[in-house]
């Protein structure tokens, strides 16, 4: 039989294997610090919302020191100088930026990810992020 290719793997094959295992080991080494950055999001809208119901900001700011802790959020990502807050007689704005750097084994080498959330609640309760 002629179309038959026992024992060998095509080339379209290996190409999809070494695709999955690229993506795999990226997602190894970056997958948790965006993980990182979904946690800093959540505690920072946890804030935002205790600051809607309660109307003070150092209710929110408690809470957000909290909601790391209970979240779990890294050491490296520190609440009192990664988050700064502005109220404003309409809204609140929270905006938290960090770094992480990243080693990377196969090429020796340490890339610096950069991460910034803005948050803001307004009188009617509405969270933006831009």
């Amino acid at each position: 039989m002629r179309g038959a290719n026992r024992g060998r793997i095509s080339l379209f094959s290996l190409a999809v294997l070494a695709s999955l295992a690229i993506g795999g080991y990226g997602a190894v080494l970056f997958g948790p610090i965006q993980w990182h950055y979904l946690l800093v999001k959540k505690c920072a809208k946890d804030s935002l919302y205790e600051y809607k119901v309660s109307g003070a900001l150092s209710s929110a700011k408690t809470q957000l020191k909290s909601s790391f802790y209970r979240e779990g959020v890294p050491d490296y990502i520190d609440p009192k100088r990664a988050c700064n807050f502005r109220d404003s007689k309409r809204a609140l704005n929270i905006s938290c930026s960090w770094q992480k750097d990243v080693f990377i084994p196969v090429i020796e080498k340490t890339v610096t990810r950069r991460f910034n959330l803005n948050l803001s609640i307004d009188e009617s309760g509405v969270i933006e992020q831009f």
